[in-house]
């Protein structure tokens, strides 16, 4: 019984492990999602989801790019990138809907570099299963990042996991009056782990060692 337990445990803390690893379980990057490739807007079904992306502004074209040679990109815009601009005059603006709730553990970005000093921002926000949107949230590249020696990858781990409908991606230029043409980025993908498989195993363990020692006392 107490082996048993102690396995049940192991596997918890396992499960627990896996799921806190950046995993690309959706990404952009992948063959799957290149039709959206030169379009204003693409749905592309994948893993029982179907994933509608749309640029902004008007008359911008999406587009996906599996990344150089040993690296990845994903969906950008134009020019492969959400690139910032002027306020409210051709700003960038990326928007993923899904066909059904997902529940979103992080995001990953591509192409957001620290160049001469200045560490490239961008903005994200969620849209709830109430169909309301978040406030704009902030993120910035990693000083390690260097232009021309990484892929300027960087993992955003959502700080309260939730259930979600959509995600919009752009740059601080959309939001006030700073003109910085070095802000730019590429969505790469979304972690969306699925527990339940785990967890189920772990009930159904926690159950055997429950009649175990059911049985261990008569």
């Amino acid at each position: 019984m107490k082996k048993v337990i102690l396995t049940t445990a192991a596997i918890f803390l396992l499960a627990g492990t896996a799921l806190a690893l950046p995993v690309p379980v959706v990404d952009f990057a992948s063959s799957a999602f290149s039709a959206v490739h030169n379009q204003q807007t693409a749905t592309v079904a994948y893993g029982g989801v179907n994933y509608t992306f749309t640029a902004y502004p008007k008359g911008a074209k999406l587009t996906w790019n599996p990344g150089p040679a040993g690296g990845v990109d994903g969906i950008g815009i134009n020019d492969d990138e959400i690139s910032g601009a002027i306020l409210d005059q051709n700003d960038e603006l990326l928007k993923i809907g899904f066909s059904k709730p997902l529940y979103v553990t992080g995001i990953y970005i591509t192409d957001l570099f620290k160049e001469n000093g200045y560490l490239e921002e961008g903005l994200y926000s969620l849209q709830y299963t109430s169909g309301v949107w978040s406030n704009w949230i902030s993120f910035q590249a990693d000083p390690s990042q260097v232009a021309g020696t990484t892929n300027g990858e960087l993992f955003i781990a959502l700080l309260d996991p939730t259930n979600l409908l959509g995600l919009k991606f752009t740059t601080p230029d959309y939001c006030n009056s700073l003109l910085d043409l070095r802000n730019d980025f590429s969505v790469r993908g979304i972690d969306v782990p699925e527990p339940a498989s785990m967890l189920l195993l772990g009930a159904g363990l926690i159950g055997m060692a429950a009649l175990g020692r059911k049985k261990f006392i008569r």
